[in-house]
């Protein structure tokens, strides 16, 4: 097998081959991951720093190879678009998909109050996690694109081979790690990818089981959903709720996820329009003029996402797929039927 999580049996959902590898590495992560969000923010910190240093560290190294290595020309970088595609069109297929990326970052705010910190400190840990989570993804993106391997013009003509290969060339990102240190490269950039997908995973489990234990306590889900460990004084019944819907996730494979991800684009940008029109509002009763123009914008970025999202722009073609479309209509509907539910439930 060309990936070292694709062995044993597999089975075909869509068609598309999905191993036993992938399912038992995700459905370990969730398991263990649910243990430690049980256990608290104070123990799971620890944790979560490593894993911040790892990423970092891993980053931090493939950068100064890629600086240092005279083989590495930033002249690669060009064409800055796809041949034959408009420019603009290239842009807002990323920019779409932008809302997705950013997701991960409010779960700062849903635990803020567990840690003892103020709220400015609480502020500057989200600007500078945005930004470093930014930096990341472009210095990622640059040195994938300057190191193209030998036998490539450019990288248009990589990306062109692309469905042809098979194996650590198959895999960009990772195949430049290994041009510039080798297996090291391979390793480095491997530790970096788990520290932010596990970190990641943590970081989930906090601000779902806590968005689900605010709405026990204001009757909008059952009581069940605010009850705390009797040690921990964790959402532990909120969080191994989460694990068991997370754990039938693997067994679809990641092409299903990702029409997951892709609609969720959607949710994030409904989210975020929201809050910046909130935001607008509440800005608006106290003057704040700076809030109030941040607002706006948020807001119309949020609705210029969703016509991005919904609307097929067949000049662009960024809009959800047709799988994309049905979870989205079906997370609609059950979001329809919670309403009314919930709403019953808070006048009962």
């Amino acid at each position: 097998m060309n990936n070292v999580f694709q062995i044993g049996f597999h089975y075909n959902v869509a068609g598309y081959d999905i191993y036993l590898g992938e399912i038992i590495l995700a459905v370990v992560a969730l398991l263990l991951f649910a243990f430690l969000s049980i256990r608290g923010v104070k123990f799971t910190s620890v944790f979560q720093t490593g894993l911040v240093f790892a990423l970092v560290g891993g980053v931090l190294i493939i950068t100064v190879a890629a600086l240092v290595n005279p083989n590495v020309s930033f002249s690669n970088l060009s064409p800055g678009f796809y041949p034959g595609n408009v420019s603009i069109a290239g842009i807002l297929a990323v920019v779409a998909v932008a809302p997705w990326a950013f997701v991960g970052f409010d779960t700062i705010p849903q635990a803020a109050e567990e840690f003892k910190f103020s709220t400015k400190k609480t502020k500057t840990l989200m600007i500078l996690s945005i930004l470093f989570g930014a930096a990341v993804y472009v210095v990622l993106n640059t040195v994938t694109a300057a190191v193209v391997p030998e036998g490539y013009s450019s990288w248009t003509a990589y990306i062109d081979d692309m469905p042809n290969l098979s194996g650590l060339i198959s895999l960009p990102t990772f195949h430049a790690g290994y041009q510039l240190l080798g297996t090291a490269g391979v390793v480095f950039l491997g530790i970096a990818v788990l520290g932010a997908i596990l970190s990641g995973i943590i970081g989930f489990y906090m601000a779902t089981s806590r968005l689900l234990y605010s709405m026990a306590k204001d009757k909008v889900l059952p009581i069940w959903f605010g009850e705390l460990h009797e040690k921990y004084k964790t959402p532990a019944h909120a969080i191994l709720f989460v694990m068991v819907i997370a754990l039938i996730a693997p067994f679809f494979g990641r092409t299903a996820l990702n029409w997951i991800v892709d609609m969720s684009s959607i949710g994030a940008a409904i989210g975020y329009g929201y809050t910046s029109l909130a935001a607008y509002k509440f800005a608006k009763k106290e003057n704040n003029k700076g809030i109030m123009v941040t607002g706006i914008i948020g807001g119309i970025m949020g609705l210029a996402f969703m016509v991005l999202l919904l609307v097929p722009i067949p000049m662009f073609n960024c809009s959800l797929g047709k799988e994309s479309y049905i979870c989205l209509i079906a997370w609609i509907v059950i979001g329809v039927v919670f309403y009314f539910s919930a709403k019953k439930r808070k006048e009962g």
